[in-house]
């Protein structure tokens, strides 16, 4: 069985294809704060997943989120140097959403959480609290090289040594230094497994 938590859903097409592999053995958790994006969310996983219409950060507020018109893929919190125009949503404490999903597991499960935040994936991972991401079997998160929010690297760096091996679409070795201190000089998708 497997618990699936898709932070920066988007359009919900990641989920979609977990779901499609697994059916009735997974339950979808998926968090997007865009409007446009978590209608098509919705529209996309109807039935399959629970839909939270918030992004996750260190609490809750409001806060402004950037859009490009031309993909819309790329919404981001981090005010990125040409967007085309922002919309003011709703984020919530990433520990206490968690929380309410990990914390009722009955331990038969693989807990997956996947992130693609555009730039705000670091910061989210080095928020989760030990306890909580003991019960992560993988982690699979988007790196990008930008330091707009700043976060501990060293609770970074301890999440991420609670994971055995990792691996990236290009099979690049990568120290785990080089991801918490920004010294790859771009874009890289993580798969982190116990």
């Amino acid at each position: 069985n497997i618990v699936f938590i898709d932070i920066g859903a988007n359009t919900g097409l990641v989920s979609k294809q977990v779901y499609n592999l697994k059916k009735d053995k997974v339950k979808i958790y998926s968090f997007e704060p865009d409007t446009l994006n978590y209608h098509c969310l919705t529209m996309n996983l109807k039935g399959k997943a629970t839909c939270n219409n918030f992004g996750l950060s260190d609490k809750n507020a409001l806060k402004n989120i950037y859009k490009f018109n031309d993909n819309h893929g790329k919404s981001s919190l981090i005010k990125k140097n040409k967007f085309d125009n922002y919309e003011k949503i709703k984020v919530r404490n990433i520990n206490i959403e968690l929380s309410k999903i990990l914390n009722n597991l009955n331990g038969n499960e693989k807990v997956i959480i996947k992130l693609d935040t555009e730039g705000y994936d670091l910061f989210l991972i080095s928020l989760i609290g030990r306890d909580l991401m003991e019960k992560v079997d993988y982690l699979c998160f988007e790196y990008q090289n930008i330091d707009n929010y700043k976060f501990d690297k060293k609770l970074l760096l301890e999440n991420l040594q609670l994971f055995k091996k990792y691996i990236t679409e290009d099979k690049l070795k990568i120290n785990l230094s080089d991801i918490t201190n920004l010294r790859i000089n771009k874009q890289i998708d993580f798969v982190f497994k116990k």
